[in-house]
C-alpha cells in the first residue's frame, strides 16, 4: 500500500535578523543625529555672529539686490532688511559714483580675491556716509553665488583728514608765501624753505639749500675761538629741550656777503617725524646801527673826560638819580659806588636854595621841548660852596611816555660867557 506523499515548502522560513549589524546601524544614526545637532548648533552660532557683528554686513544677489542686511547694516543705512530686501544696492550709492560701484561688484565676483574701496552712500534718513567697502562671494547652499559686502562708516575720518588736509594747504601757502624767511629742519639739514629764504640767501632755486647744514651757509666761526657748527648744534639742543630757541648769528650769501640775522628755532612733530621750524629775520642793519651807537658812545665817553664832564640822570618813576664816576665826584659822593641814590639827596648836597631851584628846574624840563639849565652850590665837607653847571633834557621811551630828565654836570668855565 502506497503512502500518501506531504508537500515540501518551496522557500526556507525567514532568517532572525543579526542583532549586531542592528545595534551598529543603532549607533550610526545616533553619531549623525549628534553631528547634524552640532553643525545646526554652529550654524545658529555664526548666524549670530554675524548678525550682531559690529561690522556691517550686506548680502546682496547675483543681480545686485539686497538679501539681507545684518544688524549692524540696518542701523548704518537706517533701513530694515523688509525695506531693502530686492532693491538694488546700487541705487544706495551716490549717483556720481554707481558706474564705479557696478564696476566693483563685476570684479568681485570674478576675483578670487576681496575687493575694497571707498564708496558714498544715503542712508534712509538722507545723511550722506563715506564708507569703506569690502567685498568677496560666498556660495549659498543651493549653490548660488551672492555678494557679502562689509561696510565700514569713515566718514568721521574722512572729515578730519579733510580738515587736516585743507589745514596742511594752509599751512603750506603760509609757509610759501610768507614775508618772513622760513626754513625747515630734520636731522640737522634743510629739507624746505620759502622763497624768502631764497631772497635772504641769494639763491635762485631751493637745491641751492636744500640738503645743506646750517653752518654751510655761515663762516667757519662765528666769533673767534666758536666755530659756526658747534654754535647752531648748541641752539638746536636748547630748542629741543626748552620747546624754542631765539638766538642771532652770522650767516653768508651765496655772493659771500655776510650778515646777521635773528633766527627762531622751533621744534614740530608732524606725521610723527621731529622737524625744525627756522624763521630767520635779516638784523644787518640793527647790528650797524648797534656798532655805530657803541662808537660814539665811546667817542662820547672819551670826549667827557678829556673835558671832565660829569653825565647824571633822574627817574621820573623813582624819584632815583644815577651819576657816573666823575658826577659822583662832584656832588662829594665815593666814585666807586655805582647804586642810584634819591633826589633828596642831591638836593641835601646842595646849598638851601639851590636844592629848591633843582627841583624847579626839573620840573621845568618835564614840560615837553623844555630843557633844564642852572648853576647850583655843592657844599663841601668844610662848608664851602663849589659851583657847577647841570644840563639837561627830558627823554621819552618809545611810547611818548616821560622817563627820565638827563644830563651833564661840570664846573662853570672861564669861556662859558
Amino acid at each position: 500500500m502506497l503512502r500518501p506523499t506531504l508537500p515540501t515548502s518551496a522557500s526556507p522560513p525567514p532568517a532572525l535578523p543579526d542583532l549586531g549589524v542592528y545595534a551598529e546601524l543603532q549607533e550610526r544614526y545616533e553619531q549623525l543625529q549628534r553631528a547634524y545637532a552640532t553643525a545646526e548648533a554652529s550654524l545658529a552660532y555664526y548666524q549670530s555672529l554675524h548678525e550682531h557683528a559690529p561690522i556691517a554686513y550686506c548680502t546682496l544677489s547675483p543681480d545686485g539686490a539686497v538679501v539681507h542686511l545684518n544688524q549692524q547694516a540696518e542701523r548704518l543705512l537706517e533701513r530694515s532688511t523688509e525695506q531693502l530686501r530686492g532693491i538694488v544696492f546700487a541705487t544706495l550709492v551716490d549717483p556720481l559714483q554707481r558706474w564705479d560701484f557696478l564696476h566693483s561688484l563685476k570684479q568681485i565676483m570674478t576675483s578670487l580675491l576681496p575687493q575694497t574701496g571707498e564708496v558714498v552712500l544715503r542712508t534712509g534718513y538722507g545723511r550722506t556716509l563715506t564708507v569703506q567697502l569690502e567685498g568677496t562671494t560666498t556660495v549659498t547652499p543651493a549653490g548660488e553665488r551672492h555678494y557679502l559686502l562689509a561696510l565700514l562708516d569713515i566718514t568721521e575720518s574722512r572729515q578730519v583728514a579733510e580738515v587736516l588736509a585743507a589745514s596742511e594747504q594752509k599751512f603750506r601757502r603760509l609757509f610759501e608765501q610768507s614775508t618772513d624767511a622760513v626754513a625747515l629742519m630734520q636731522n640737522e639739514q634743510f629739507i624746505d624753505c620759502n622763497a624768502a629764504v631764497l631772497a635772504l640767501l641769494g639763491a635762485t632755486d631751493k637745491q641751492q639749500v636744500l640738503g645743506h647744514y646750517p653752518w654751510d651757509l655761515a663762516p667757519y666761526e662765528q666769533r673767534p675761538g666758536v666755530r659756526s657748527s658747534s654754535y647752531f648744534r648748541e641752539s638746536v639742543a636748547e630748542a629741543l629741550q626748552s620747546g624754542s630757541k631765539r638766538c642771532e648769528g652770522i650767516l653768508c650769501r651765496l655772493s659771500g656777503e655776510f650778515m646777521w640775522v635773528e633766527a627762531v628755532l622751533t621744534p614740530v612733530k608732524t606725521d610723527g617725524e621731529l622737524l625744525l621750524h627756522v624763521l630767520w629775520r635779516n638784523i644787518t642793519a640793527q647790528k650797524q646801527e648797534q656798532h655805530r651807537r657803541q662808537e660814539y658812545e665811546e667817542q662820547l665817553q672819551l670826549a667827557l673826560e678829556a673835558t671832565g664832564t660829569g653825565v647824571w640822570a633822574w627817574d621820573v618813576a623813582t624819584n632815583q638819580v644815577h651819576c657816573n664816576a666823575q658826577a659822583r665826584r662832584y656832588f662829594g659822593w665815593p666814585a666807586e659806588e655805582t647804586t642810584s641814590v634819591p633826589l633828596d639827596l642831591l638836593q641835601a648836597a646842595l646849598s638851601p636854595a639851590d636844592g629848591t631851584l633843582l627841583q624847579e628846574a626839573l620840573d621845568h624840563a618835564c614840560q615837553p621841548g623844555a630843557m633844564l639849565t642852572c648853576t647850583v652850590r655843592v657844599l663841601g665837607p668844610d662848608g664851602s660852596a663849589h659851583p657847577l653847571v647841570l644840563r639837561g633834557i627830558r627823554v621819552s621811551n618809545e611810547f611818548g611816555h616821560q622817563q627820565r630828565i638827563q644830563g651833564i654836570v661840570y664846573p662853570p668855565r672861564a669861556d662859558a660867557g
